[in-house]
């Protein structure tokens, strides 16, 4: 072949290999900024409040799973965005997001078990269980629920490599610090859940796995909630992406916030779950309701403790008990009302610095008659 037949043969060849690589970087482009969205829906929720929910998710760019209960049953459920977005696998109704600091309340429940058993009092001090921790003498229980201890810790949430509860407690306490003017001030140290897991363990001789295994997951026949350290294995497990901005222009994931086995043991009884909005729902109902704690024992524990109105893993007033987690590339907010009927719970794997979830939340406050 001849110089200039070789020439004109190549240049076609060319131009068509740069068009394929233009194209190739488009589909990338295109892929990662691909929102899906699914949305399950009861006749009780009106087509104009749907359109409200569906545009406000719309307009805030949320990446999630969405759901709004009306008198104990689901009326609206709206999923957004990528749980895997390397994978392209879209986030669903029943995908698990980690919930962060709502397990609280679960940790709150579950020591209430144990007070309704005898086997511990909201007035004990904390040197019943760790005298050596310090201010032991003058904490109570109760003040560790309100996070008015005065107790706080700095740093990393606990060691570095994976080590048994008992070992983390114990890292815990070499750490934590007393501060005797915060003594009964509100002062929110993810800390205080922390001694509360080795106190449940302590007076139940079971692991706090294990008792939120037997008595929340299995009693409530959840089937979408798992520990972290065991979400491996949990096809419907979301991905933690962080964004660097207050809100994104259209959700890109470039920044997948990562896993450390570590700390997802160290978060003892302060987030270590992951969970479908239906089974949040599910489980904060059943406690509201006294199918885990007696009625009496739920007025009893979910007070507000301080000027701040949290009480036990709750934000309270007189209508209503809300909370919310955020970290590793999670965010939540869960708003419920006082009977556990009514509720707006949005769970997302993409955490934006300032927890704008509250306020999408806000807007859907009414259609759940919980304002």
């Amino acid at each position: 072949m001849n110089k200039r037949l070789l020439k004109w043969t190549l240049v076609p060849l060319l131009m068509l290999v740069a068009a394929l690589a233009v194209g190739v970087r488009r589909a990338d482009r295109t892929r990662t900024k691909t929102v899906h969205q699914t949305t399950t829906v009861t006749p009780q929720l009106a087509a104009p409040q749907q359109k409200q929910v569906t545009r406000v998710l719309s307009e805030t760019h949320f990446s999630g799973t969405c759901s709004i209960f009306r008198h104990g049953r689901e009326v609206m459920t709206v999923a957004r965005g990528m749980a895997d977005n390397g994978a392209q696998v879209p986030n669903r109704r029943q995908t698990m997001y980690e919930i962060d600091s709502i397990q609280k309340m679960i940790t709150a429940a579950l020591l209430m078990q144990q007070v309704t058993a005898g086997k511990v009092s909201l007035n004990d001090c904390l040197s019943r269980f760790y005298p050596t921790a310090p201010g032991a003498r003058h904490i109570t229980i109760r003040q560790m629920l309100d996070m008015t201890s005065g107790l706080s810790m700095t740093g990393a949430v606990g060691p570095t490599t994976v080590m048994s509860d008992r070992r983390i407690i114990a890292s815990d306490l070499h750490r934590v610090r007393f501060n005797p003017a915060m003594h009964g001030k509100w002062n929110y140290q993810p800390v205080n859940f922390n001694l509360l897991a080795g106190i449940l363990e302590q007076t139940s001789g079971q692991r706090y796995q294990t008792l939120v295994q037997q008595r929340v997951i299995a009693r409530l026949h959840l089937k979408h909630t798992v520990f972290a350290y065991n979400v491996a294995s949990q096809q419907l497990a979301a991905m933690g992406y962080n964004s660097t901005g207050v809100q994104t222009a259209l959700n890109t994931y470039d920044h997948p916030a990562g896993r450390q086995l570590a700390w997802e043991h160290d978060e003892l009884g302060t987030g270590q779950l992951y969970m479908s909005t239906g089974d949040l729902y599910r489980m904060t109902r059943a406690i509201l309701r006294g199918q885990l704690i007696s009625l009496s024992a739920v007025h009893q524990l979910y007070r507000s403790g301080s000027p701040s109105t949290y009480g036990a893993g709750f934000y309270i007033n007189d209508r209503l008990r809300s909370v919310n987690g955020a970290g590793y590339g999670f965010e939540g907010t869960l708003r419920i009302s006082a009977n556990g009927q009514n509720a707006v719970i949005l769970l997302s794997n993409y955490q934006i610095p300032g927890m704008g979830i509250k306020k999408i939340a806000d807007a859907f406050n009414a259609l759940a008659s919980i304002t």
